[in-house]
């Protein structure tokens, strides 16, 4: 019997097993299948699965969630069932259930943190040690004290996270000594930006990586003091205090929290460019992480922002997208470009666009000094980046920009020039330096394309030809440990046993790199079919996410692929000698655009300046140039040499 449910287990492959655990609520999947089998665990493990199970379960708003009492597992409300967990009791009595089981004495155990990721911090009093928990996955870490903590008085302030996409990539423990030195665990000082008559360290909460309680100060002012726990130690900002808002009840002026407010439901362009100029209040308020969060709420329902289509090698914009979105551009990005070179730029043929990035940056190549320039074309920040001696004499290929970014915010880049040794030569913007670096590529090959490089998630993506009519695509990440043996990957194109229609290219959508390509396939009765494949790179390895038959436009195929929607995957965009089509992947309806339209919400589709030439098209190389859904000032650390 065993073998035979084994056998029907095998029969399901792993695609199916995620369609089928991500229909179960939330506690079922952290708590059974992980002690079935290590598919089970590997499936959902993964990234993959974490967004199949959020879209399948993206029309449920909120969360089980409790009041709690602090000093107490006392549940002052509750509110759970029919959401992503499906709990059928309070999360309270999940805790007094945890505690119960965990502690043979439930008196020594007392919850003294919570957060808003399912983690709660439990003090055992008897050995001073720490748990941290989710009391309904059961899931618990035991934090041994150091020697000097049994010794020692200190307040427990509680228990600090960072989160990244939903995922908890760490937390920090955290305790206040008496001369206000942090224990967690290594002890750090921090200076308070106000004179206080006394805090209150027993009622601190959690959110967002910081801690924040009361203090007094003088005159009858209370405020809220707010440190955060992963932010470089020696930031200014680290520790803040914010007086109450109800401080002064008769001010005239608009307080920070008003100004938030209203700067929030300004489009992003008018933010970025005109608050910072007017005084330093206002640009401490847009450049805060609480604005930027108080602005991606109120514009939650955006789903995708301004991208545009472009022709490598020269500014000549394939198609765009722009309007009604967080930036709510009246031009498409393509105008901005050629705007922003015309203004910086005395000689407009001297500076070429020579690559383009999802995150709104754009790297400028200006031949006559070999300088570089990082830009961002809207907002008008630009960084350059002057050569080294050497770079005037030698030759190199641009390969492009590297970008590292974390919770949407663009936290360095690296220019990279590749020299004909195969070595590396690339700027940081977080040194200010540029050095050389080496990489051993792990096949043979005939040659590289390093004219058309995908910059993608701190990686850049080339294609390069191998032996036996073998294609690859190239991938290095720029951001990983020099030693470390995946830096370097070169992945087979799955349709090497097929003859596809077009040259061999890769685009990227909702963050993933992108293949496509028409093929003729015969058909039972022996006439050929053509079909659109579509395939992700998932895990260095090609699924394919779409095969549609393309019997359905009447008028003859004719048509070039260009591209694939950068925030919808299922829509993807061909080209003919007289209009642009776009295909939804999922039904396989096409719809004829005409040069310009507009949707009912207000967006743009522009293919107007898209060249007729059929040839010129083939011949050529497109990226997709994106604007981000938030833009924060880049880094701009330059060293000059």
């Amino acid at each position: 019997m065993e073998r035979q449910i084994k056998k029907d287990m095998d029969l399901l492959t792993e695609d199916l097993w995620e369609i089928i655990l991500a229909r179960l609520p939330l506690k079922s999947i952290i708590t059974t299948p992980k002690l079935v089998c290590k598919v089970w665990k590997s499936i959902i493990e993964s990234r993959c699965f974490r967004d199949l199970f959020q879209s399948l379960h993206q029309n449920s708003h909120s969360s089980s969630w409790s009041l709690m009492c602090r000093g107490c597992e006392t549940e002052i409300m509750s509110h759970y069932g029919s959401d992503n967990w499906n709990l059928k009791h309070s999360l309270g009595s999940y805790i007094s259930s945890f505690l119960t089981n965990k502690f043979e004495n439930y008196n020594e155990a007392r919850v003294v943190s919570y957060t808003d990721v399912g983690l709660i911090l439990i003090h055992r009093v008897s050995n001073q040690s720490f748990y941290v928990a989710n009391p309904v996955s059961r899931q618990c870490v035991e934090i041994v004290p150091l020697a000097s903590q049994k010794e020692e008085r200190f307040w427990i302030l509680g228990i600090a996270t960072r989160v990244v996409n939903a995922v908890v990539l760490g937390y920090k423990v955290v305790l206040l000594k008496p001369k206000f030195t942090f224990l967690r665990p290594s002890a750090v000082v921090a200076s308070f930006p106000i004179t206080y008559i006394s805090k209150e360290f027993n009622n601190p909460i959690s959110l967002k990586g910081s801690l924040h309680w009361l203090a007094h100060g003088s005159d009858y002012q209370d405020f809220v003091v707010s440190i955060d726990f992963y932010a470089i130690d020696s930031r200014s900002d680290r520790c803040r205090a914010t007086p109450f808002p109800d401080l002064d009840k008769d001010m005239d002026l608009l307080t920070e929290d008003l100004w938030e407010i209203i700067f929030a439901r300004l489009p992003l362009e008018s933010i970025i460019t005109t608050p910072k100029l007017v005084c330093k209040v206002w640009k401490s308020i847009i450049g805060s992480r609480c604005f930027r969060d108080l602005f991606q709420s109120l514009h939650q329902n955006s789903q995708s922002s301004s991208w545009s289509l472009m022709c490598r090698g020269c500014e000549t914009e394939i198609m765009s997208h722009y309007g009604s979105d967080n930036w709510n551009l009246k031009h498409s990005l393509g105008s901005y470009i050629s705007s922003f070179l015309t203004e910086k730029f005395e000689n407009y043929n001297e500076a070429r666009v020579v690559s383009y990035t999802d995150v709104g940056l754009i790297l400028i190549h200006r031949v006559s000094n070999q300088s570089f320039y990082v830009a961002n074309p809207v907002s008008r920040q630009c960084v350059e980046i002057l050569p080294l001696a050497s770079q005037k004499q030698e030759r190199f290929w641009i390969l492009g920009i590297a970008t590292r970014v974390e919770n949407g915010v663009v936290l360095g880049y690296k220019v990279v020039l590749l020299k004909p040794n195969f070595t590396f030569l690339i700027y940081s913007s977080e040194t200010g330096l540029w050095s050389l670096n080496s990489a051993s590529f792990p096949f043979t090959y005939i040659s590289q394309e390093f004219n058309n490089p995908i910059s993608l998630n701190g990686s850049l993506h080339w294609l390069a030809h191998g032996s036996n009519y073998q294609d690859f695509v190239v991938s290095i990440d720029f951001y990983a440990i020099d030693s470390r043996s995946d830096r370097c990957r070169a992945t087979k194109f799955p349709d090497l046993d097929k003859v596809p229609k077009f040259i061999r290219t890769c685009t990227t959508s909702q963050g993933s790199l992108m293949y496509m390509n028409i093929f003729s396939i015969p058909k039972v009765d022996g006439n050929l079919e053509d079909k659109l494949c579509v395939w992700r790179l998932e895990s260095w390895q090609w699924r394919l996410v779409s095969e549609i038959s393309l019997d359905s436009i009447k008028t003859g195929f004719d048509y070039i692929p260009l591209g694939i929607n950068p925030f919808d995957a299922k829509t993807v965009y061909l080209w003919s000698r007289k209009c642009l089509l776009s295909i939804n992947l999922h039904n396989g309806d096409f719809v004829l655009h005409k040069d310009m339209e507009r949707s009912s919400e207000g967006r743009i589709l522009n293919s107007v300046d898209c060249p007729r030439d059929m040839k010129y098209i083939l011949e050529s190389n497109f990226a997709s140039f994106v604007l981000p859904q938030w833009m924060y000032p880049f880094p701009s650390m330059v060293r000059r040499v």
